[in-house]
């Protein structure tokens, strides 16, 4: 490789060798959801190290995608390396203390650091983290993954230039912990609308994988006039849902299963006047694409160009509000 072509490469080391890492990723075709494959994909980065607690499953990882460096402890990992993005795919209540490490000169820093949801689990961990990645300048990019998704960006367009008339309500469900999933939904309904969540009452609690995070059926409004939204937990030893409805003054909006489909539906007016929802289509092309992949983009773009515009919208400063509205129900 010539030395034009090097400086292109960014070293990339993953803390955290488990199902969001990539361990369990199938080479392509196959289902790839972790962020070693969404790396190996932008030919702009290189593995060059990973870091877990359990030392048999960082060898595993660095096996499976040849990664040099791998080991338990973060320190004496990257005496060998110096990554210019930590991508923290580890448990959530490490992610804060981990995030920290890079920020505070325990460890050489990185241009960027990509952490997965939730961020960090309180306040005071949250102004501490965006506090030390200012005066680091180095940017915390939140994995929320749907706000790098083309069809919540198309759909959040829409919404304001009034394609679905006002918001009226909001319906979803979903399974897998208020704190490690509802994260999803509760980001990007605010990302969508744009409104602070007003009120959160707990109406029903189901037992999660966590013990500390179980799966909450909540009511919540939106916004200054208080627009009902619902977050309706499922016991995900059944099956695994995540549908979100959201009803306007022009029609409903259902995505389901896991954006499988996207339905809308259009008032009109039929024979005997009464006003129904009738299939109307929103010619959008929904593009099958890996969760990560966008995001990866997103951070090489912003190595090319070194413009803060490209992370805008991705910051951990530009979640707070969820996060916010997150601790608003007491687990």
């Amino acid at each position: 490789m010539e030395d034009g072509a090097r400086s292109l490469i960014e070293d990339v080391v993953i803390v955290g060798c488990g199902r969001a890492g990539g361990l369990f990723d199938s080479p392509p075709p196959g289902e790839t959801w972790g962020h070693a494959s969404a790396y190996l994909r932008n030919k702009r980065f290189r593995l060059v190290a990973c870091v877990d607690v359990d030392y048999k499953k960082a060898k595993e990882f660095s096996t499976k995608y040849n990664i040099p460096y791998a080991g338990t402890d973060l320190s004496s990992v990257l005496e060998n390396v110096s990554p210019t993005v930590a991508s923290i795919t580890s448990p959530d209540d490490t992610h804060f203390p981990i995030a920290m490490q890079f920020l505070n000169g325990s460890l050489p820093q990185p241009k960027v650091i990509f952490l997965e949801k939730p961020a960090c689990s309180s306040f005071v961990e949250l102004e501490t983290l965006i506090k030390f990645s200012k005066t680091a300048n180095v940017p915390i990019i939140v994995n929320h993954c749907r706000r790098f998704d083309p069809l919540y960006i198309e759909l959040k367009k829409r919404y304001k230039q009034g394609v679905f008339g006002n918001l009226l309500r909001v319906d979803s469900v979903y399974y897998g912990g208020w704190k490690h999933n509802a994260i999803h939904l509760v980001d990007i309904i605010e990302y969508l609308f744009s409104m602070e969540f007003r009120e959160m009452s707990v109406i029903e609690k189901l037992p999660g994988r966590i013990q500390s995070d179980p799966t909450i059926t909540v009511k919540s409004s939106i916004g200054p006039k208080s627009l009902p939204v619902w977050f309706h937990g499922w016991q995900e030893d059944e099956y695994q849902i995540f549908d979100l409805e959201m009803r306007f003054s022009e029609g409903r909006l259902r995505i389901t299963n896991f954006e499988e489909e996207i339905v809308w539906e259009k008032i009109v007016t039929n024979a005997i006047g009464e006003r129904v929802l009738r299939r109307s289509d929103l010619c959008i092309s929904r593009k099958e694409s890996m969760a990560n992949d966008a995001a990866v983009e997103v951070i090489s773009e912003y190595f090319n160009t070194g413009d803060e515009s490209v992370i805008s919208g991705f910051r951990l400063e530009d979640t707070r509000q969820s996060l916010e509205a997150l601790w608003m129900v007491d687990t």
